[in-house]
């Protein structure tokens, strides 16, 4: 929840910055962690109110990239309202199953998956090669973990929750287990905990499932607002947006 809320915090403040000055940089691409999983990517559609509000091309791992798709979507957009915001999962893959980022491959982590670099640049030279337009990138890296100024205070009770029932296994003799978070939605959102065996969790992954995802699979649908919002806490801020209609001195 906490990681969602500050990519969808950064994606809002990231937009502001390429509005005042859409001519400067009219293209913004904006890299998450995620690894195989495009759930980060996809929370920074949660401070989306209307169809134009950023971001408005979300690139995920479980999606297969195709180039001439991307840049018909990148251009339409910038066509239509003049910038455009992409949020780009750091190893989304093209068709072929290579990650964009491969070039910049870095090293591997305790798993041995590779470490990647170079997704976000990736798609900014296609810009700038392909359609002519002045493109950059944002990267936050580990801030997106660990930016204690955007703690989800959902977060914050079901880490309390969690650490509580950790607790309580560990006096009742348990070991080799990992406190589970049982998701309810009625009467409202809220979790137990349950237990599960370690070795079943670790270096597992949940994917994003379909019904997330809409037609054009860049976009989120209502299921995932549903699933997501309750997670991030606090509702995101809504700036007021100018009529940017020119003065008539």
């Amino acid at each position: 929840g906490s990681a969602a809320r500050f990519i969808a915090l950064a994606t809002i403040d990231s937009t502001l910055n390429t509005v005042s000055i859409p001519w400067h940089y009219p293209v913004k691409v904006i890299e998450t962690m995620g690894r195989n999983a495009g759930w980060l990517a996809a929370a920074s559609a949660l401070g989306k109110r209307h169809e134009d509000d950023p971001p408005h091309i979300i690139m995920i791992p479980e999606q297969a990239f195709n180039v001439d798709r991307f840049l018909t979507q990148v251009e339409a957009v910038y066509r239509r309202i003049g910038y455009v915001i992409v949020v780009v999962s750091e190893a989304v893959r093209d068709e072929q199953g290579k990650p964009l980022g491969t070039v910049g491959q870095v090293g591997e982590d305790a798993f041995q998956h590779p470490l990647l670099s170079g997704a976000a640049q990736y798609l900014v030279e296609l810009v700038k090669q392909h359609l002519q337009l002045r493109a950059r990138f944002d990267k936050p890296g580990d801030l997106q973990r660990m930016a204690s100024n955007c703690i989800s205070q959902t977060d914050q009770d079901e880490a309390y929750l969690v650490g509580q029932a950790a607790l309580l296994a560990l006096l009742s003799g348990e070991s080799d287990k990992m406190v589970t978070l049982l998701r309810h939605t009625e009467p409202a959102y809220h979790c137990s905990t349950g237990l599960v065996e370690l070795a079943r969790v670790a270096n597992a992954q949940q994917l994003m499932p379909n019904h997330f995802l809409d037609e054009s699979k860049t976009m989120v649908t209502q299921a995932f607002f549903d699933y997501a919002l309750p997670l991030i806490g606090a509702s995101l801020p809504d700036h007021a947006k100018l009529a940017k209609t020119k003065a008539q001195l």
